[in-house]
């Protein structure tokens, strides 16, 4: 009986994933001032969102050096500066419920992209995680380059399974 093909144990894989999908929806999910791996210090617009990899946790389960693993992804939303319009901190917390609807309905489980460059016949399609879900989202305010935005930062946990070492 052969294994199945380990998932990821990687916060920056999980992170990329993210950032392809939202890259491709971008304009669906109504983030035209950009999509960015990584917070920014500088924003040329907004709406915008910068994935960003988080936490992970791993823990021993059962036989064979097994490991569940619990991976933080933060997708940190910016919309206006809180001076520009009055009702833009219930856009923010709109936009960021929207991109968490999104995701529940399309992506609680994580697969590779379709076409990824570089990868073989193999990892295409490969499953990612077993289950993703937002845990949390956490309105706010971030200051960059002199001004204040109006920002969310929600967190997706992802879980994963994964060997130690592999049998």
């Amino acid at each position: 009986m052969t294994q199945p093909e380990p998932m990821p144990d990687s916060s920056v894989i999980i992170a990329e994933r993210f950032y392809q999908i939202a890259l491709s929806h971008r304009f669906e999910l109504g983030f035209y001032g950009g999509v960015y791996f990584g917070d920014q210090q500088m924003l040329p617009g907004t709406p915008a969102l910068c994935i960003e990899p988080g936490t992970m946790k791993q823990e021993l389960k059962a036989a064979q050096n097994r490991t569940e693993n619990d991976i933080d992804t933060y997708f940190l939303i910016y919309h206006a500066p809180i001076a520009e319009k009055q009702n833009a901190r219930r856009e923010t917390i709109e936009v960021a419920e929207n991109l968490k609807r999104f995701l529940h309905r399309n992506y609680l489980r994580l697969y590779m992209a379709p076409v990824a460059v570089g990868a073989s016949e193999q990892d295409l399609n490969r499953q990612l995680t077993i289950h993703g879900h937002c845990v949390e989202t956490d309105p706010g305010y971030q200051f960059k380059q002199g001004t204040m935005y109006n920002a969310v930062q929600m967190t997706w946990r992802s879980i994963s399974k994964t060997w130690l070492q592999q049998p």
